[in-house]
């Protein structure tokens, strides 16, 4: 079935509506249990991530899930789109993978526990067609650079340039390179800065292309700030939480 632009708007704007809002992560981020934030997350915009977990998962099972949850999610708003530009909303399955094939690409081993078989191409040298991790490739040649070898194919893969999509990818590249030389204290403040630039983009790119890649954006957004929250639980029980 072809999608079509039109019809990705309203599926995407009815996916906003149900994004968390403030009440939702205070929720989420009040109880001091996996299991409770696991409770807390469902019922509301957050459960598509944590169907599936439960309160025993471990660290590593938590992230190839999220991991999972994140490819589901993009293979959809794949499907609503136009063949035109499915193959660059799929390649943003990809996303959450970056830090570890950046690892992989600068030729170091993956922290122990740690494996996905859409990895296996990376390994031990850079991804050959078919893999489709072939276009990451140059990232190994030039000291492991794969989110711009990521940005390079994304771009490759627009069927034709569009304003506020170009925005969008400045946008990201300057939240990157800000959180690349900042410290642990202001990544809430980075965090909380690009939510409302994505916003702002959302709001420009009504009933266009980019706005599905901006809700994707979002999404991920979401998904890293659940993650954090998954994590702390899953691999430090005893730590407290910070008042």
């Amino acid at each position: 079935m072809t999608g079509s632009v039109e019809y990705a708007w309203a599926r995407v704007a009815a996916r906003q509506s149900r994004r968390p809002d403030a009440a939702e992560w205070h929720r989420v981020e009040t109880p001091r249990s996996l299991a409770g934030v696991l409770d807390a997350a469902r019922g509301g915009g957050l459960e598509p991530w944590v169907e599936g977990l439960d309160g025993r998962a471990h660290a590593h099972a938590i992230e190839a899930h999220l991991r999972a949850r994140w490819r589901a999610r993009v293979d959809e708003v794949a499907r609503w789109m136009p063949d035109e530009w499915r193959p660059a909303v799929r390649w943003c399955a990809w996303l959450p993978d970056l830090p570890l094939l950046r690892t992989l690409a600068r030729g170091d081993a993956l922290p122990a526990g740690v494996d996905d078989p859409a990895w296996h191409d990376a390994r031990p040298g850079p991804p050959r067609a078919p893999s489709p991790l072939a276009p990451l490739a140059p990232a190994w040649r030039v000291g492991g650079d794969v989110a711009r070898a990521w940005s390079d194919a994304w771009r490759h893969r627009w069927p034709r340039r569009d304003a506020t999509l170009a925005a969008l990818d400045r946008t990201v590249a300057a939240h990157v390179a800000a959180f690349r030389t900042a410290d642990a204290g202001t990544g809430p403040a980075l965090r909380a800065a690009f939510a409302v630039a994505l916003r702002s983009l959302f709001r420009r790119a009504t009933a266009s292309p980019a706005a599905v890649f901006v809700h994707l954006a979002q999404c991920l957004l979401d998904g890293e700030r659940l993650r954090g929250e998954l994590l702390r639980r899953a691999a430090l029980p005893r730590v407290p939480l910070a008042p």
